[in-house]
């Protein structure tokens, strides 16, 4: 399902198993426990702000790993969408299929150009009337 931040079993002291814990989704008392610690040893370990650079650092580097991933896989999926509203016999799905490329175009430039909404109005008012 989901995949460690960190490496398990490749930790060397109480920080990094706090971290790798924290990271991981674990509680400050399922850290404690896996760190071998208190849950006040947790709370002051994270209060630090080295350790709390640190954290944020592994943060940073998972958000930018998701990211890539998400990346390649919206990639894969408009080169499917693409190839529907292209390759297909069926005009109903190639419309369905640009409208949804219209549709996320729009969202990822974060605009709602007039003309576009309008595309994707026509787009969709012809499904409606094939169908």
């Amino acid at each position: 399902m989901s995949q460690a931040l960190l490496p398990v079993g490749e930790v060397d002291s109480q920080d990094d198993r706090i971290l790798e814990a924290i990271a991981n989704g674990a509680t400050q008392m399922g850290a404690a426990h896996l760190a071998g610690c208190s849950v006040r040893t947790v709370q002051r370990r994270l209060a630090d702000p080295e350790v709390k650079e640190q954290l944020e650092e592994i943060r940073r580097i998972a958000r930018e790993e998701i990211l890539g991933r998400l990346s390649l896989a919206a990639a894969e999926a408009v080169e499917a969408l693409w190839k529907i509203a292209q390759d297909s016999e069926d005009p109903e799905l190639q419309i369905k299929a640009a409208a949804v490329l219209l549709n996320s175009l729009v969202k990822v430039h974060g605009l709602v150009p007039k003309r576009a909404v309008e595309t994707t109005a026509t787009v969709q008012r012809r499904v409606t009337i094939e169908s």
